[in-house]
């Protein structure tokens, strides 16, 4: 399918289709038992990004790790950081000219590195710093090898079998599928934040996904709408107001391909979205969260921010080091002093790039944001919808979210890859990278 509105664009189109994109000579990596494994691996790396399933079996019916279980999550990571030299050495020299032709997320990566330096925790901002890495360079050399159409077909699959085991904890093990609390659904994540974080991948993915065709229609169908029915009781309200603002996103995209009745109606519920997500975040004010069976604090937040404020005004400019200031035991006992509950991170993802690597981190991490939105306003008019009903929407909900979740720079997450992705599949000359 090709997602580029004409012909004449391909060549420098970015987000171009699978029939413009078919490599005009057989590649290292292509022979089926190769092409088998790297998918595989592909399979693997995403699975591991998802943070799924692997860390809820570790704690069991808890809601603490051991150092040990902590130390078992580590080498489940293995595989990926070994075969990541070889899926991107089958493409180096693309995988070189997609980097220079991205130097936002170049000079973050590179500012994430440098921030061991001067880390609290240098072995720990080191290692996290490789696995970031590791998942950025695995979304590129995924895109160098898929055209958007296979990317999404194999994204649809592996959430439509994560929503599936979602629904079986929770049924068959509440114990591990259901809160602690009680408060909420957390199926096959830690918490139930993380997963209505998946939800919120699962319908950027499946709306475009059915709207187009590109997957079984049991996938797809099923897909949407066990994300639609389990986003309620999951219980994350961040989740709730964000897939809100998703679904007004998509609902505009799409009716730019309508017209009569459809319109109509397409109008009526986009507008209804976006004023049931004013309503909640502006309008209601402290009664929005009692509606979400939150407090004014928002569980607690805002605590947590104001500590996160203190921090930073200490070491404003350079950070604490890539993901290290929870990881360190006298800066974590200080924290449960200071609040009274051990918190996990800053539950904001701006202020938590910041206590990591400072303004200038901070600054690189949102000059990317940016850099992708811009692009994808310059390519609107160029592109298919099913390029945008996955790039815009996804984008607008990551930039809302880490107001209210620490998802921006995680060292294994699934919205970072994602993210990685939508700036490498915006890269111009992303087709003529494809044929190297």
């Amino acid at each position: 399918m090709s997602l580029a509105r004409t012909p004449a664009l391909d060549p420098a189109a970015p987000l171009a289709g699978a029939t413009a994109l078919r490599p005009a000579k057989p590649r290292l990596g292509d022979g089926r038992l190769a092409s088998w494994l790297i998918n595989l691996y592909f399979f693997y790396a995403l699975l591991i990004a998802t943070n799924a399933i692997f860390p809820l079996l570790m704690m069991g019916d808890t809601m603490t790790k051991s150092v040990a279980e902590d130390a078992t999550l580590r080498l489940l990571l293995l595989p990926v950081l070994a075969g990541a030299p070889v899926v991107i050495g089958l493409q180096y020299r693309a995988m070189l000219a997609l980097l220079a032709r991205n130097p936002v997320l170049l000079l973050l990566l590179v500012w994430i590195w440098c921030s061991a330096l001067w880390s609290v925790a240098p072995g720990i901002s080191f290692r996290r710093a490789v696995a970031l890495t590791t998942f950025t360079l695995v979304g590129a050399a995924m895109v160098l090898r898929y055209d958007l159409d296979r990317l999404l077909n194999r994204l649809a699959w592996l959430f439509f079998a994560l929503l599936l085991l979602s629904v079986v904890f929770v049924v068959a093990f509440p114990g591990m599928g259901v809160m602690p609390d009680g408060r909420g659904l957390r199926g096959i994540y830690t918490h139930k934040n993380g997963m209505g974080g998946l939800l919120l991948l699962t319908l950027v993915v499946f709306v475009p996904v059915v709207w187009s065709r590109l997957v079984n229609p049991v996938v797809g169908w099923g897909g949407l709408l066990l994300t639609l029915g389990l986003l309620v009781p999951t219980g994350s309200a961040t989740a709730i107001v964000v897939a809100l603002l998703i679904m007004a996103i998509q609902a505009v995209i799409l009716l730019r391909q309508h017209s009569g009745m459809l319109a109509a109606a397409g109008v009526a519920f986009g507008a209804a979205l976006v004023a049931g997500a004013t309503l909640l975040l502006l309008g209601l004010g402290a009664g929005a969260f009692e509606l979400l069976g939150r407090d004014g604090s928002l569980t607690g937040r805002t605590d947590i921010w104001h500590y996160a404020l203190r921090m930073i005004a200490q070491r404003w400019l350079l950070g604490y080091g890539y993901e290290a200031l929870w990881m360190v035991p006298s800066y974590a006992l200080y924290a449960v002093q200071v609040l009274a509950w051990e918190a996990p991170n800053s539950h904001n993802g701006y202020l938590e790039t910041m206590l990591g690597l400072g303004i200038v981190g901070l600054g690189l991490a949102v000059a990317l944001l940016v850099v992708n939105l811009v692009r994808l306003a310059r390519l609107a008019g160029r592109l298919e919808p099913v390029a945008m009903l996955v790039a815009l929407p996804f984008m607008v909900g990551f930039v809302v979210r880490n107001f209210m979740e620490s998802g921006f720079i995680n060292q294994t997450s699934l919205d970072w890859v994602v993210l990685a992705m939508v700036s490498w599949l915006t890269t111009s000359g992303l087709a003529e990278l494809r044929r190297r």
